[in-house]
């Protein structure tokens, strides 16, 4: 907002002085003092508003030569040679109308003359040509007096935001004051190619119409659209009224000094002689000055009124946006003298700040923690990524420990959503260190997401291996490889992890419970793996069964694992038996009686 008058007077004068218009000398209000505003209540602000607005319009329109623009500009829009041509254009049309008679007789008789003169002036001033003469002369009037409003935009926007930046200034600190200013700046986009600082893009914008500038733009029109739709009468009226007091004494003469031929013409010749006349031209403009002058000076109240209310309206959406912060201050004057010590690029983190502490302990917790240190903690420590998380887990307090815990590195841990995995307190700076230090989401993801015991495990294997069997094995593969390594005895635990790094797809079937379990209770380790792992035979291996039978029998390895592996032959040799039992049952006690 740092011109928020800027753009204000500069239309508002354009439309003003677009015509030539010299605006009546109005009476300034009293000036604002830094005192006044330095008290200044929320209630007043919008009557401060308008009264410093209408103080900067006063003074940028009283010292305006309206009429020397309008005379500069007169040449360039070919005002001359286009009243001409529509004069000329008028004088044809007419005198096509017309009789011989008619014109001739409108030599000799005041009343025709003065009828002719009348409808000629009406036709001409109210054509499309001279109304498009008019547009053009106000176009070209405006450009020039936007350029000159330009150069003196910081002396009319300083009264609205010094008082305001005061305001906010004396409450509640520079950090507010100055947001006020640059977020109302980008708004009314008084400064489209200067650089000012991004709070929260475009939470204030206005868009179109409803920016001051347009506001004053579309007033600015209706006035240019009333003034080319009535003035074209009125002009005509008072030119044709001049012509007419000119005939006196002349018309009766006309004939008298002109052949027949001549006569023909009628009074059209002197009609047109007399509007192309200096004098009538000079008429044209006062009419135009009288005309806009009326207009404008009518739409001076209005103009004012709307762009205070727009101007207050950036205000309320100010105070809407942070008025966590401003209430908090208004209640609190520990919070109050602490939010007046902080910077622009606090506020934004101060405010989410309070809302998680007020959502998780209440808001009287922000007095107390302000008093103790812990909320200026908070702002020194946690950058957007802290209070990210702090937002997730609703805690300030558990945002903190994450801070220290990661250092520098916090943006990794919201990036990688470890706070959503683990809890601070379940992994040391070392681990957390080198699970980042994989740089792979995926894997780390996985990882953070098993078991305290098995994640610890895997933490202390070389990053490389680790990376490669994160990568290939689910979750649940990961908790019990971590599970075989920790549980099983070194020799058997190096026989899994040399599998593993040959064949991760090995880890689906070690990672079955009924299997898991079963290696973790048989007596002999190695050989329950190999049993495992040992791939299939196309044909069944009859020494291979009886040995898997031996150790199973003997309580070697567990018999879930024979099961598992030897289930189907386990199935035929129990129904060839049962059948070797019904065959020998039969021949024994022969067929049973019918």
């Amino acid at each position: 907002m740092h011109r928020v008058l800027q753009q204000t007077v500069s239309v508002l004068t354009s439309a003003s002085i677009v015509f030539g218009v010299a605006a009546p000398a109005l009476a300034a209000p009293a000036p604002v003092t830094i005192e006044d505003c330095k008290v200044l209540k929320d209630a007043d602000v919008r009557d401060k508003i308008r009264e410093l607005t209408e103080t900067a319009l006063v003074g940028e329109l009283k010292d305006i030569d309206y009429k020397r623009l309008v005379d500069a500009r007169w040449p360039e829009a070919r005002m001359d040679q286009r009243i001409d041509e529509s004069i000329d254009a008028a004088v044809a049309m007419l005198r096509a109308d017309k009789s011989w008679l008619d014109r001739a007789y409108s030599n000799v008789s005041q009343e025709t003359a003065e009828r002719y003169a009348i409808e000629v002036a009406e036709r001409a001033y109210g054509s499309k040509e001279f109304k498009d003469a008019l547009s053009e002369l106000a176009d070209l009037v405006g450009k020039i007096i936007g350029a000159r409003i330009e150069k003196s935009t910081e002396k009319v926007s300083g009264p609205v935001i010094a008082c305001v930046q005061t305001t906010l200034q004396t409450r509640y600190g520079d950090a507010l004051s100055q947001v006020f200013a640059r977020e109302t700046e980008q708004s009314i986009r008084v400064n489209p190619t200067g650089a000012s600082a991004k709070i929260d893009a475009a939470d204030l914008a206005f868009q179109g119409g409803a920016t001051i500038s347009g506001i004053i733009l579309v007033v600015t029109r209706q006035v240019i659209a009333r003034m080319i739709a009535g003035i074209g009468t009125r002009i005509a009226g008072a030119v044709a009224t001049r012509i007419i007091s000119s005939f006196a004494g002349l018309v009766g003469l006309a004939l008298i000094a002109s052949d027949l031929y001549n006569a023909g013409d009628g009074v059209f010749p002197l009609i047109a002689e007399r509007m192309k006349s200096a004098d009538s031209k000079e008429l044209i403009k006062t009419e135009i000055v009288k005309v806009l002058q009326t207009e404008v000076t009518q739409q001076l109240e209005p103009i004012g009124r709307e762009t205070a209310e727009r101007i207050h309206a950036l205000w309320l959406d100010f105070r809407q946006k942070y008025d966590k912060l401003l209430s908090l201050a208004d209640q609190y004057p520990t919070f109050a003298a602490f939010l007046k010590d902080r910077k622009i690029d606090q506020l934004g983190r101060l405010g989410r700040i309070a809302q998680i502490i007020i959502n998780g302990e209440g808001e009287k917790r922000i007095e107390w923690r302000t008093a103790d240190g812990s909320l200026n903690l908070a702002l020194l420590d946690l950058d957007d990524n802290g209070v990210a998380i702090a937002e997730d887990q609703k805690s300030i307090d558990a945002a903190l420990k994450w801070s220290q815990l990661a250092g520098g590195k916090l943006d990794l841990v919201a990036r990688y959503g470890l706070h959503k995995l683990l809890a601070p307190d379940a992994v040391s700076k070392e681990q957390l260190q080198k699970l980042l230090s994989l740089d792979d989401k995926l894997v780390i993801t996985r990882i953070a997401g098993i078991e305290a015991a098995a994640r610890d495990l895997l933490l202390g294997l070389p990053a490389t291996q680790l990376r490669e069997i994160g990568r290939r094995l689910t979750e649940s593969e990961l908790t019990a490889f971590s599970d075989y390594q920790r549980l099983l005895s070194p020799e058997a635990a190096r026989r899994v992890a040399r599998e593993i790094g040959d064949n991760p797809g090995a880890m689906k079937v070690l990672s079955e419970g009924t299997v898991k379990t079963g290696i973790m209770n048989s007596r002999d380790q190695l050989a329950a793996i190999d049993m495992v792992l040992r791939a299939p035979s196309p044909i069944p291996d009859i020494m291979r069964v009886a040995n898997d039978f031996d150790m199973t029998t003997d309580g070697r390895v567990d018999w879930r694992l024979f099961w598992r592996r030897h289930m189907f032959i386990v199935i035929i040799v129990v129904i060839f038996g049962l059948v070797m039992l019904a065959m020998l049952r039969r021949l024994v006690l022969g067929r049973p009686a019918r």
